[in-house]
């Protein structure tokens, strides 16, 4: 599922580019929440189900804790719920451990071979829906990759890695294999989930925007598609609010690529310095700035090294 910032007038006007089975969703922040987590459940998981009992692993972010999800999944579904404990996604949460990458390197393969379709000297200029349209066709490309037989044994095998697929009596452990964690122990979650749940600004009625970035497993193009999500103004209030230093002097036409890139290399710079596995930005910070740049320039970018001009 893809989850693109605007609203429903623009699947009416480019859906019939899309890659098809590829699911798109448009809301204000281009994040995911209940009401597409809900939708997920219903249409995407319980028609496959056949009324067999299962698990269900979740990340600890807040829509997938909220009454409404936990009561369809236990309830309706009949589904066993389990949370990935906070901090421990990383090394624990299957898709990190060993489907993201190759699925990401598979997204970063189809772009790089649509792009060597043009001329070098082709100056084109995407627009919203273009990124859009593509990263739907990049989506299908991955997904059908990952489908493969030696696709599907790599996930397999995450499961019984990060502990999932294991017996619950204990007789397995040694199948574990938490990545960059050999004495791996999961003494004291309880607490850190406590002082998890204790950082969390409001629930439902904050519109969920807390969004836990972590750049240990975000690369480059990675983290450029990110931040493209964001328009001019919370670019500047991010880099404002870590620091980054050039951020008042970018050059206005090329402004947003600009704050991207400091963003990006900052990003990149703490990773490998070691400073922190992981960076949380709460979102909120954005409501009490006092930054005043145009806030017109939304949508997500592609590759950010296109020379290209960005547009609402």
């Amino acid at each position: 599922m893809l989850v693109f910032h605007g609203e429903g007038t623009v699947r009416e006007r480019e859906a019939h580019l899309y890659e098809p089975g590829i699911r798109v969703e448009f809301n204000e922040k281009a994040y995911n929440n209940t009401n597409l987590m809900l939708k997920q459940l219903n249409e995407d998981i319980a028609p496959y189900l056949n009324r067999q009992q299962a698990l269900i692993v979740l990340d600890c972010v807040l829509f997938h804790k909220t009454e409404l999800v936990k009561q369809i999944i236990q309830q309706q579904l009949a589904l066993m719920m389990a949370i990935v404990p906070p901090g421990y996604t990383p090394c624990c949460q299957p898709l990190d451990v060993s489907f993201n990458y190759p699925y990401k390197g598979y997204l970063a393969d189809y772009i790089k071979q649509y792009k060597e379709q043009f001329d070098l000297n082709y100056n084109h200029i995407w627009t919203t829906s273009e990124r859009r349209v593509l990263l739907t066709k990049a989506t299908g490309y991955a997904r059908r990759q990952m489908e493969t037989v030696c696709s599907r044994n790599i996930i397999q095998r995450a499961f019984t890695a990060t502990g999932i697929l294991i017996s619950p009596m204990g007789d397995e452990n040694a199948m574990i294999l938490i990545k960059d964690a050999p004495n791996w122990s999961f003494e004291g979650w309880r607490e850190r989930e406590r002082q998890y749940e204790e950082t969390q600004v409001k629930q439902e009625d904050s519109d969920e925007e807390y969004n836990d970035l972590d750049t240990r497993l975000m690369g480059e193009a990675e983290l450029q598609i990110y931040f493209g999500n964001y328009n001019v103004k919370k670019l500047t209030v991010l880099c404002k609010m870590r620091g980054i230093k050039g951020y008042t002097t970018v050059y206005r036409q090329e402004k947003k690529r600009g704050l991207i890139r400091l963003l990006v290399d900052d990003f990149q710079r703490v990773r490998t310095s070691g400073a922190c596995s992981s960076e949380a930005i709460n979102i909120n910070v954005f409501k009490d700035s006092d930054i005043e740049v145009s806030d017109d320039d939304d949508g997500a970018i592609i590759d950010s090294n296109v020379d290209t001009e960005y547009k609402p």
